[in-house]
């Protein structure tokens, strides 16, 4: 009798660590450099450019709720804007706060705050004014976003927890003035920081500063009806390289009310981290048909139909195949339609987040179990599942939070006939892709490789009725 998970009886060399370095074994390009030091380190220590280049932002729109100190609001808003420009970004022309009034009934406080970041949108444009809403109450995260993409605006939405924690460290470290803004800058800018306090209070600006230039690249390039390929940065060598590969992020998203309530994103990049295309959009029913996988595949690959340098594509599924059927439609659209542009070889891998299997490293000195460094991972068992051959390999791709334990990733590539990269190369493959993070400037690392992280964003935003604009462009290396 079949079972839905039968072990491969085939010899494999389980437990078998193996290492990568993924901080100094992973090149990153920026504008004017190449270094495998971290995005925030480079810019901030080595006066390093972004890859796309200064982005200078007209104005940025703070809104806040009015129980916020207005000089609080504006040492936030300085801070800001002359860490921008000290970490090579840009400038932050003007910063204009804005307020909301604070209401206990959730309805009042959505209408209220739905008002005022209207307003706020309205006597602005998406070419000269990013907003910032900081939200008092989460349920406001999916209105803030809703209403901003209905004006063609990217939203940076901070939380008040966040915000107050930030004002927090800055009384705390007195910084209280414009004069001991410049000298905390210059503080992180030429010395190695050892202070627990003005680490975190680094990390959280950095954090919001190299969204900042992220978030308005894209809404004023989109508006334009241009998608930028560059962002911060990306890899000075192919994740596979050669070169050759296309990398499609693949992600589903299920309403938890309604299951035919569907949406789909697929995220299209070349091997250095370039976003190619990208096509997100929602579906009746439980499953993604062939015809429609076909249809959006073809549109997907569209802008590459005269390229002939690529050779191979790599599809990275979000919670791997689901079925045999599922697995031969992918096979199918392949053979119809990868060998048209000259596409020889695929691999359709599957990148499970939800699964019991743990790793711990084991110190020989102390003999304690501790969290695996960053770029480790062991080859494990492989499993025939739904009746197709699935090898497989444990990774953690970035580090556990403190006091946390390692959750890592599990791989699963279906298409070992079809491809000849090994195990190896395509979890080396897979962590240069995770080293692709622009909203972490501290090292750049993910758990996820950037198409199936991108995948997944847009497929839950679709889902929420927020609006996603993407649009076709030609190839460009």
């Amino acid at each position: 009798m079949f079972t839905e998970f039968c072990l491969e009886k085939l010899p494999y060399d389980m437990n078998i660590k193996k290492y990568v370095n993924v901080i100094r074994d992973i090149i990153l390009k920026y504008g004017d450099k190449e270094s495998y030091v971290s995005p925030l380190l480079s810019m901030q220590k080595l006066n390093t450019k972004p890859l796309h280049g200064l982005v200078n932002v007209p104005k940025l729109s703070i809104l806040l709720p009015n129980t916020v100190n207005k000089e609080d609001a504006g040492l936030f808003s300085k801070l800001i804007q002359l860490l921008y420009e000290s970490y090579n970004l840009g400038t932050i022309g003007k910063v204009e706060t804005c307020f909301y009034r604070v209401h206990e009934d959730p309805a009042n406080q959505k209408v209220e705050f739905s008002n005022r970041l209207k307003e706020v949108l309205e006597r602005n444009k998406p070419t000269n004014t990013l907003v910032m809403p900081v939200i008092n109450r989460r349920y406001l995260f999916k209105t803030a976003k809703q209403i901003c993409s209905n004006k063609f605006y990217h939203a940076r939405v901070l939380e008040e927890e966040t915000f107050a924690e930030i004002v927090g460290l800055i009384s705390d470290l007195k910084i209280t003035n414009e004069e001991k803004i410049n000298e905390y800058i210059n503080t992180i800018k030429k010395e190695k920081v050892s202070d627990e306090q003005l680490e975190q209070l680094t990390s959280m600006l950095s954090n919001i500063v190299f969204s900042i230039y992220v978030e308005f690249l894209l809404q004023s390039e989109i508006y334009n009806h241009r998608v930028p390929s560059k962002l911060t940065w990306a890899l000075a060598k192919p994740a596979d390289n050669l070169g050759k590969s296309l990398y499609i992020g693949y992600d589903i998203s299920r309403s938890t009310i309604n299951r035919n309530e569907v949406a789909v994103a697929f995220v299209l990049y070349d091997s250095y981290g370039y976003m190619l295309n990208a096509i997100v959009k929602q579906i009746r029913g439980e499953k993604l048909s062939k015809d429609v996988f076909e249809s959006i595949l073809l549109s997907l690959l569209e802008p590459l139909q005269h390229e002939e340098s690529m050779e191979r594509l790599v599809i990275y599924k979000d919670g791997g195949i689901r079925g045999k059927q599922e697995f031969n439609e992918i096979i199918e659209v392949f053979s119809s339609i990868g060998r048209k542009i000259r596409l020889k070889q695929i691999d359709v891998i599957g990148v499970i987040k939800r699964h019991n299997l743990r790793l711990f490293a084991k110190r020989k000195q102390e003999k304690i179990m501790v969290n695996p460094s960053a770029g480790t991972w062991i080859k494990i068992w492989v499993i025939i599942k739904y009746g197709v051959y699935a090898e497989r390999a444990l990774i953690i791709s970035s580090e556990a939070k403190s006091g946390g334990t390692v959750k890592p990733v599990l791989l699963e590539r279906y298409t070992k006939e079809y491809s000849d990269k090994t195990i190896d190369e395509l979890v080396n493959e897979y962590l240069r892709l995770c080293r692709l993070d622009y909203w972490n400037p501290l090292d750049g690392m993910n758990k996820y490789p950037l198409p199936i992280f991108m995948a997944d964003k847009l497929a839950y935003l679709a889902l929420q009725n927020i609006q996603i604009k993407t649009q076709n462009r030609p190839y460009r290396q």
